[in-house]
This record gives C-alpha cells, sequence and structure tokens, in this order.
C-alpha cells in the first residue's frame, strides 16, 4: 500500500488534481494561462511542420522584393553583327556592330511587383501568429488529454487502496469469525478487478504521455494549465482569417500582375557600329527600343484563371469565418453545459460519500452484507471520479473556447484587420 501512496502523492504533485487546484478562475484580470505552460508553447512550434515554409516565404518575399526595385526585366543578351560583300560585289562593303540588348520594366510593372512583394511581407507576419495559435491548440490538447488520464489513473490507484483496505478489515472480520470466508472471497475479487483497471489506466497515460513527450520534450506537466475565459473579440483578428486572408492578398496581387503584364516590357538595344566601304569609314552609337503593343490574346486565359483562384481564397476566407463563428457558439454551450454537470457531480459525490460512510458502518456492525458494500463502495468511487473529471471538462472547454476565440497561449491577439471588408474591396 506504501507504494501506490508515493505514486499518487507524486502524480498529484505534477498534474495538481486536488479539487481546490482544480478550482478554476474567471478573474478578468488573471492571464490566460501560467509561465510554465506557455514555456512548453516553443518546443511544440519546434516540432510543427508548418516551420518549414517560414523559410520559403521569406525567400519568395526577398526575390520579389529584388526584382521590383530592379528596372531590369530580363537577361541582358550580347548581340554581335557583321556584314560583308566580299564574295557578293565590289565595293568591299563591311559592317560590324555590337550591343547588348535587355528587357526593361515598365511603371505599372514595378508596382504589381512592389504589390506582390508587400503581400508576401504580410503573409510572413500573418504566420507567426497563425503558427503559434496552432501550436497552442495542439499542447491545450495535450495537455488536457495528459491531465484527464492522470485523473484517472490516481483515481484506480485509490480505488485499489480502498479495496486492498477493505480486504483487510474482511480478512480480520473473518479470522474472529463475524464474516463469512465467501465475503473475503468477494473483497479479494475486487481488488483483483481494480488492479487490472489500473493497469489499463496506467497504460492509456503512457501513451498520451509518450505523445506529450514528442511535442513538448517533457514529461512532466505544469502544476496549472487552467484558463480564465477571455474576453471575446471580433473575429477580424483571428490568427487563421489573417492567414487566410494574407493568401487572398498574394492571389489578388499576382492577379494585379497579371494584367500589368498583358503589356510586355519594352526592349531596348545600346551599341556601335562601323560601316566601311570605298566611300565612307565611320563609326556611330545605336539605340533603339521595341515597345510591344500589348495586344498578348494569351493572357486573357492566365488573368482568367488567377481570377478563379481569387475567388477560390475568397470562399475558404469566408467559409473559415462562418464555422468560426458556428464554433463560438457550441464552445460557450460547451462551457454551461460543464458548468451544470460539475454542479451535479458534487451533489452526487456529496450524497455517494455519505453513503459510503453510513455502508461501511453498517458492514462492520453486520447490518448490512459485504455485496452492498461492495456496490456503494464502486458508485462512490466513480462519483469521485466524474467530479474530478467534470472539473478538467470545464477546465478544458475553457480552454477550447480560448482557441476557437483565436487566442493563443501568450495571449497575443493580431492587429485588428477585417479579412471580409478587405477581400470585397480588392481590385
Amino acid at each position: 500500500m506504501t507504494s501506490y501512496t508515493h505514486t499518487l502523492h507524486r502524480l498529484s504533485r505534477f498534474a495538481g488534481l486536488s479539487l481546490s487546484m482544480l478550482a478554476l478562475g474567471f478573474s478578468a484580470n488573471a492571464s490566460a494561462a501560467s509561465t510554465a505552460y506557455i514555456e512548453l508553447l516553443q518546443q511544440v512550434e519546434q516540432q510543427q511542420p508548418e516551420k518549414i515554409t517560414v523559410a520559403g516565404i521569406q525567400a519568395v518575399q526577398a526575390a520579389n522584393q529584388s526584382l521590383s526595385k530592379s528596372w531590369i526585366a530580363g537577361d541582358i543578351t550580347l548581340k554581335l553583327h557583321h556584314e560583308t560583300d566580299r564574295f557578293t560585289g565590289s565595293q568591299e562593303t563591311q559592317v560590324w556592330a555590337a550591343g547588348a540588348e535587355f528587357p526593361v520594366w515598365l511603371p505599372s510593372h514595378k508596382e504589381a511587383l512592389a504589390g506582390l512583394s508587400s503581400s508576401y511581407q504580410q503573409q510572413f507576419t500573418a504566420q507567426s501568429s497563425y503558427l503559434t495559435w496552432l501550436a497552442s491548440g495542439k499542447l491545450r490538447q495535450l495537455a488536457w488529454d495528459y491531465k484527464k488520464a492522470t485523473i484517472k489513473v490516481i483515481a484506480a490507484q485509490k480505488a485499489v487502496e480502498q479495496s486492498l483496505a477493505l480486504q483487510d478489515k474482511v480478512q480480520k472480520k473473518v479470522k474472529f469469525g463475524e464474516s463469512a470466508r465467501l465475503d473475503l472471497l468477494l473483497s479479494q475479487k475486487t481488488v483483483l478487478k481494480q488492479q487490472a483497471l489500473l493497469a489499463q489506466a496506467q497504460g492509456a497515460l503512457n501513451v498520451i504521455q509518450n505523445q506529450y513527450h514528442q511535442w513538448t520534450q517533457s514529461s512532466i506537466l505544469p502544476d496549472s494549465i487552467e484558463e480564465v475565459q477571455l474576453q471575446a473579440v471580433a473575429l477580424e483578428n483571428h490568427p487563421q482569417l489573417l492567414w487566410l486572408q494574407s493568401n487572398t492578398d498574394i492571389s489578388q496581387a499576382k492577379l494585379q500582375q497579371e494584367k500589368a503584364f498583358k503589356t510586355a516590357s519594352p526592349v531596348i538595344y545600346v551599341g556601335a557600329q562601323h560601316d566601311k566601304n570605298l566611300v565612307i569609314d565611320n563609326t556611330s552609337l545605336v539605340f533603339s527600343v521595341s515597345i510591344p503593343l500589348g495586344l498578348k490574346s494569351s493572357n486573357r486565359v492566365q488573368i482568367a484563371e488567377q481570377q478563379q483562384a481569387v475567388l477560390a481564397q475568397k470562399v475558404q476566407l469566408t467559409t473559415a469565418l462562418f464555422e468560426l463563428k458556428q464554433g463560438v457558439i457550441t464552445a460557450q454551450q460547451r462551457i454551461d453545459l460543464q458548468q451544470q454537470n460539475l454542479h451535479f457531480a458534487k451533489q452526487q459525490n456529496d450524497l455517494d460519500q455519505k453513503a459510503l460512510a453510513l455502508a461501511e458502518q453498517a458492514y462492520q456492525l453486520g447490518a448490512s452484507t459485504i455485496q452492498d458494500l461492495l456496490l456503494i463502495q464502486q458508485q462512490a468511487m466513480e462519483s469521485h471520479l466524474n467530479l474530478e473529471l467534470a472539473h478538467a471538462d470545464l477546465g478544458q472547454s475553457i480552454a477550447q473556447y480560448n482557441q476557437i476565440m483565436g487566442y493563443s497561449l501568450t495571449n497575443n491577439v493580431p492587429q485588428k484587420f477585417n479579412p471580409i471588408s478587405a477581400s470585397a474591396g480588392a481590385r
């Protein structure tokens, strides 16, 4: 029994499972999460697969920014030219020409490129908050799964301890002839059953603990993972919507680029030419500009395809906003339901604990059977476990509400931005 008590104390220390510590506050001045809890967030962020896209966005943004600052729109082509009539005439005409040819951006091209670069920069900023929010959701799920699994293990350990204590009492009563040996067999069967349930609960905890360690690089749950229900804010601030809006802005910027590039870049040629024949021997500088007329019909297909991409992004944005609104309503309803469950669980636990005390007293006096005591003991253990889980379910519901509202564990809400109006107003 000493080993069970030691394990119970150790788990209680790490998980903070006493009823007093499970009590949830709703003070507006309280922080969203404990410091030890927030520190785990960095480890979760490091494990995110989405993190590998950060460098890619930076590279694309830098490339577009560099391109928008240059006036040269493509490769510089070196051109060499020579003419002679040595084999076809008698004028001894010879022409040598050498120069460079290169396309240049129109002002509308540079504006489109700068707009695309700016959109990628905004996406990089939005991604930072979005990844933190995703990591917060993962950590919240892992932590509360870990905590509830620990609650079940501790409850199973307490059940083993109670069944062992009852077995000792029954064994003494049988020894003095106050109870039948059948009572001892029933109590022994109960001990085996509770030990089997403890092994199952411990196995489930080990699985969750391994997942928790894989993401957080820690095996210890902070003393407190409870959160207060944070104030409802406009969903325009939501990291997911800002991320989707940044994708829409990039598609819109690409559309503007396709429209701007309907007129191809002018091509400039700069060089020198030497003409020589029987009469003249002259060298001159050459400068020419080729200006496209902007009649490239194939560009219409590209513009139409990009317009479709913009519409697809807007659909995702609108759908996400609708789902978040529904999610907030559901999350609030879940909190209300869990508060009611907690109220009823407290009442049920109080009644079952009183019933257990009376049943134990009655059995000691010989006024009830071991079967009655075992049944009431089982009900009391279940109601106590339900009470502990009701506290945890309420805490998890509050965490889920904060998550769906857009709060990360660092309680950072992005700068207010209206994704729907911005999307509608984009050209």
